[in-house]
């Protein structure tokens, strides 16, 4: 049984608790003001961050075994260049 996070249109969250694993998804689409992710952030499904707006960064040790949509982080600055994905990025026009 996977362990999924659905926080989708939470839009009052700022941030997730210090060395979180996932073991399935985390959707934290429309979570407009996330303004990051915590350090040691594991996530074993798809990592959903869509229309984050005020997500600046991703923390350097970023670890997500699946896709990563980051689609419409317009705050975004850059991608880690040591980010750990499984799967496809899906990048704000931004950053492409």
């Amino acid at each position: 049984m996977g362990g999924d996070l659905d926080l989708r249109w939470c839009t009052s969250l700022t941030h997730l608790p210090k060395n979180l694993k996932i073991t399935g998804y985390l959707d934290l689409a429309w979570c407009a003001s996330l303004i990051y992710l915590p350090e040691n952030l594991e996530v074993v499904g798809y990592l959903d961050l869509k229309n984050c707006t005020s997500l600046t960064h991703l923390p350097k040790n970023l670890i997500a075994n699946s896709d990563v949509d980051l689609e419409r982080c317009v705050s975004l600055k850059e991608i880690p260049e040591n980010l750990e994905v499984g799967g496809k990025i899906y990048l704000p026009e931004h950053l492409k």
